[in-house]
């Protein structure tokens, strides 16, 4: 029986090693690791792992590419290196990972010197500026693509915005950034992902922090698990955190979220109501992707009090599918919720009260009221980008589905300019202790 071996760090440290044999999967933790380098919140240094299982961990497959990226790793690699089995695209992208956790084939060096000749992006947010940038990042997109372990369907990959390529790695492999682009099969999602992470942080939210180019074809979102020694912060979305696989990302629904919230949160109120506010956003900017993996947990490490993800990965994606519908469902329909279904998602799965639930209304509702200001100079600068007028209705629609609320009718709006001053205010003070893990990023 033939059997291939990854080394598994967390950082620079080797903590455990993980094997594949005849399609089975064996995790051992290497003598005398110490607690605070666990590779998840799920798998504790003393844990036995001592069976073989039929499926790589789930903790392990956070960062397995999907989609474009998967397609062309397939498609430049594929025969050459004879993959065949998801452990072979982990010793491809193991390097490079969001996260804490790298994996390389056992005996091979964590770090890879740079080599000549090959494209370095030092500089993405310049970059963003260059009319050429789609098909610049495009083409850096191909060449690395079998070194990004970065998950998701868009086609994206890390970007340097430093002076410099870091020490060791290819540049465009790591960095402080994601450079995403939009596609021919969804044109204008670049500037419409932008604007709804622009309303995301109206409202008040953790949100990550996104530039756009000047085309509206490239969008670049700062890393949040990487603090500014070049260090990470861990990170696990809730397919690892709930046991699935990575394929399983909609088999969930968002009841399951909260509840691991509490699990693994020991004060998980202030979780549960970004949570609570992230969820009625979904519903509001209609994104019909928001699954397991658009969800997760920030922690310094396993030992330590981890925090509810900053919002990223939301998207209007009606605006290309007219029918779409929530990607996990809410008290056990998969259908758009109105007022009524998430205040009573507030209350019984988030524990909230009535008035956290109708201040969450009121910032939302807020949001998408000071959204149209932006939108419309959105829509005049990138006038192609018709889905921007899509998102506009949506928005319009969602804050009359809102204003429906019998208990936020009580109260009186907040004018535009005072609702968007409030965001900037708790954007600026970190939104309170809660926050303090997330602002080391």
């Amino acid at each position: 029986m033939k059997t291939q071996k990854l080394d598994v760090y967390v950082e620079e440290e080797k903590v455990a090693c993980l094997e594949m044999a005849d399609g089975m999967y064996r995790f051992t933790y290497l003598p005398g690791v110490c607690p605070n380098k666990a590779v998840s919140l799920t798998m504790g240094v003393q844990d036995d792992f001592s069976d073989w299982f039929m499926v790589i961990p789930a903790p392990l497959q956070v960062n397995f590419p999907e989609g474009a990226m998967l397609e062309s790793i397939y498609r430049l690699v594929g025969k050459s290196l004879k993959i065949d089995d998801d452990f072979d695209i982990l010793a491809l992208v193991g390097r490079n990972t969001v996260g804490r956790v790298r994996m390389v084939p056992a005996g091979e060096p964590l770090h890879l010197a740079h080599q000549d000749g090959q494209p370095v992006i030092r500089d993405a947010s310049t970059l963003l500026r260059n009319p050429n940038s789609a098909q610049v990042f495009s083409q850096a997109i191909t060449q690395f693509a079998v070194q990004s372990g970065l998950s998701g369907m868009m086609p994206k990959g890390f970007a340097e915005k430093i002076s410099e390529p870091k020490t060791g790695t290819f540049s465009f492999a790591c960095g402080d950034a994601i450079v995403k682009m939009e596609t021919k099969e969804y044109p204008g999602v670049a500037v419409v992902e932008y604007a709804c992470l622009e309303i995301c942080r109206l409202s008040g939210i953790p949100t990550v922090e996104a530039e756009l180019s000047n085309t509206g074809e490239t969008l670049l979102v700062k890393r949040f698990d990487l603090r500014e020694d070049g260090t990470h912060l861990g990170f696990e979305d809730f397919c690892a955190l709930t046991g699935v696989p990575r394929t399983a990302k909609y088999s969930k629904d968002l009841a399951e979220v909260a509840r691991n919230l509490e699990l693994y949160c020991t004060e998980p109120q202030a979780n549960l109501r970004q949570f609570f506010q992230t969820t009625v956003l979904n519903t509001v900017l209609r994104n019909g992707d928001a699954h397991l993996k658009n969800f997760g947990l920030l922690y310094e490490d396993p030992t330590k009090e981890p925090v509810l993800a900053p919002a990223y990965d939301i998207v209007c994606t009606t605006a290309w599918l007219p029918h779409d519908r929530p990607a996990l469902p809410m008290n056990g329909l998969r259908d758009w919720p109105d007022a009524h279904a998430l205040r009573n998602f507030g209350k019984t799965c988030c524990h909230l009260d009535d008035e956290t639930i109708t201040d969450v209304f009121q910032s939302t509702r807020d949001a998408l009221i000071n959204a149209e200001p932006l939108l419309n100079g959105l829509m005049e600068k990138y006038a192609d980008a018709f889905e921007l007028d899509h998102l506009l209705a949506v928005t319009k629609k969602s804050i009359e589905m809102l204003s429906s609320d019998a208990l936020l009718q009580d109260r009186p709006e907040t004018l535009p300019n005072e609702a968007a001053k409030a965001a900037r205010e708790a954007e600026k003070s970190g939104l309170g202790d809660a926050m303090d893990l997330r602002s080391t990023n």
